[in-house]
């Protein structure tokens, strides 16, 4: 089975090809392209799909394609909630919630996963929510490839993939107990944080530009570099050489690149270190295809 893993921004589209051998994956293509997606045209799809069918030869192995939307194409937010709702009283409160934010739209709109965490009679609740719009926008995409979505995700999450060493299809452990997770974007900074395994916290930055960028994470740092944390996780497109000197001068041995290849379900294989964390939601996205299969 080949994998297709596309990730798609606002300006730019990363693209991997994987084949999955024996439940391991043999790195076929890695590659990147710059787009405007200032509208979910018929003509932007047909422009992504063209640059896929000239970049992967789509034959029988090829069924399907995943998708990691970066967060900006996505409502995130964590929120309280009563641990007692019943699952269509939480579903309604969090279409309230998203109406909120989007005063004048229909919350319908949208299609809203959510994941609980915490515990005791008050839980937290990460909210996740894409527009309907962007869906079909994404099957027009695979029409044109005469494929199937296997997989729709955010890409800071398919990040967190690739911190762990896959167990089994239903079992998972982290590399580390405390640990945060940073991705850096163009435009936006996006933070996860753990404390013994489990997810606590997310937030997120809008910078505009380089400057921005190392006023947070600098931010970032000293917030957060004496509360104990085993490492500062680090990926994405602007992590490059100025960055990585500034975070690890400061960080020492708790810094780390993530280098999403460097894992024991890929068989042997080289990519320049530099673009390697930039594929990180790719990767953790065909993992988590893998153990679908």
């Amino acid at each position: 089975m080949i994998f297709i893993i596309a990730k798609l921004g606002k300006e730019r589209l990363d693209l991997v090809e994987a084949e999955e051998l024996s439940k391991k994956l043999i790195l076929k293509k890695t590659l990147s392209y710059n787009i405007n997606l200032n509208s979910l045209s018929l003509e932007k799809a047909e422009e992504i799909a063209s640059f896929i069918s000239s970049s992967i030869r789509i034959n029988e192995k090829i069924t399907k394609i995943s998708f990691c939307l970066e967060t900006d194409f996505a409502f995130l937010n964590v929120i309280p909630v009563d641990a007692s709702l019943s699952d269509q009283d939480l579903n309604e409160h969090l279409l309230w919630e998203i109406s909120q934010y989007f005063p004048g739209e229909l919350s319908q709109e949208f299609i809203v996963k959510s994941y609980k965490f915490g515990s005791g009679k008050i839980q937290r609740l990460l909210i996740a929510g894409v527009r309907k719009e962007m869906l079909s926008f994404l099957k027009s995409i695979v029409d044109k490839l005469n494929l199937k979505i296997q997989i729709i995700d955010i890409d800071h999450f398919s990040a967190e993939n690739c911190l762990r060493e896959r167990i089994s299809s239903v079992k998972s452990r982290y590399f580390y107990s405390d640990f945060i997770l940073v991705g850096l974007k163009r435009k936006r900074i996006d933070v996860s944080v753990f404390e013994n395994g489990e997810f606590q916290k997310y937030f997120y930055w809008i910078v505009g530009n380089e400057s921005d960028l190392r006023y947070f994470v600098i931010k970032l740092i000293n917030d957060n570099v004496l509360a104990g944390f085993e490492k500062f996780v680090f990926y994405g497109e602007m992590l490059d050489k100025t960055m990585i000197d500034i975070t690890s001068g400061m960080l020492g041995n708790k810094f780390l690149v993530l280098n999403p290849f460097d894992s024991s379900l890929f068989l042997d294989i080289k990519v320049s270190p530099v673009s390697a964390p930039i594929y990180a939601p790719n990767i953790g996205l065909a993992f988590r295809m893998l153990w679908s299969e």
